[in-house]
């Protein structure tokens, strides 16, 4: 439509605020690395406070625009270029960079104005595609909550469902690695009881807490869920890292499994990049406890 010499597409990931390379036409040799290893934080790009607002941001002198200063325009060496915002419903939801290297290329207000017509159909349909993808995976977990509570209900051995639970939970909360501890409030203690993973017990630092003691201790202590987004901050309560690293795990969420006042166990999930609990996640967890809870008590019945 445009004649540009390289296309490239960012979408926004709503959870980190940046600006991550989704797809790319005609970029020259120099630039593929700078414009495919790593995301744009968006306030390091000079445009969004405009095309946040819906709006164009073009220029037809590129090398003296200071809008176009970051280093990734100047990889490509631009003359002209247009950054068509993808907004729907206000939201921004990325861009597309339009740049053409050979000569400056000057827009008439009907292109533009047909260019703009691109970025908000465009931000449309990454709405769409973005709400599609919420329903399917919040239909996959109440899935998989209906096959928890199948699981517990049936004729599973006692012994198995801690280890059922641990995995189900994986896969509900798209944990690496989920542990489920079971509580004696009467000694205070926790004990490791499964894993979602067995090969993941090898070398973890301590399989039986205290009240209060580690990350997990603290969730028994206090009888409240903890996230922790980055287990290696000064400020972290974990201390023993090994094994963090080893499995290349740097955050934590852990949440108390409660019956009658009574503290059955916890929930610990580990994940490789921090985890980001929205409102829906937080109303799945809620959900997930239950058939938990009646696990737990069903299997000390049974005992």
């Amino acid at each position: 439509l445009t004649g540009a010499d390289t296309v490239a597409a960012y979408l926004r990931d709503p959870h980190t605020d940046e600006l991550r390379p989704t797809a790319a036409h005609g970029v020259p040799k120099r630039a593929v690395a700078a414009l495919t290893a790593a995301p744009l934080p968006l306030a390091a790009v000079e445009f969004p406070a405009a095309a946040a607002r819906d709006r164009l941001v073009w220029t037809d002198d590129a090398p003296r625009d200071p809008r176009f200063s970051h280093p990734l325009f100047r990889r490509l060496c631009p003359q002209s270029a247009v950054i068509i915002p993808l907004v729907s419903e206000g939201e921004f939801a990325g861009a597309f960079y339009l740049v053409w290297r050979r000569a400056r290329r000057k827009f008439a207000k009907a292109e533009l104005a047909r260019l703009q017509a691109i970025g908000r159909q465009g931000g449309l349909l990454c709405r769409n595609a973005y709400l599609l993808r919420a329903l399917e995976a919040r239909a996959g977990r109440l899935r998989m909550l209906g096959q928890l509570n199948e699981l517990v209900s049936g004729s599973l051995d006692q012994s198995e469902i801690p280890r059922a639970i641990a995995r189900a939970a994986a896969g509900l909360m798209d944990a690496p690695a989920v542990g489920l501890w079971l509580v004696d409030e009467a000694e205070q203690t926790l004990e490791l009881r499964a894993f979602s993973e067995d090969d993941l017990e090898i070398g973890f630092p301590s399989k039986a807490l205290r009240f209060g003691e580690g990350a997990v201790g603290w969730v028994a202590l206090h009888r409240e869920p903890l996230v922790l987004t980055d287990v290696f901050a000064p400020s972290s309560i974990v201390v023993d890292h090994d094994w963090w690293r080893r499995n290349g795990f740097r955050s934590f969420v852990a949440v108390p499994i409660v019956a009658d006042d009574s503290l059955l166990a916890i929930l610990s999930m580990y994940g490789r990049s921090p985890f980001r609990l929205e409102q829906g996640d937080h109303e799945v967890l809620e959900g997930f406890v239950a058939p938990i809870r009646n696990a737990l008590l069903h299997a000390s019945v049974a005992a």
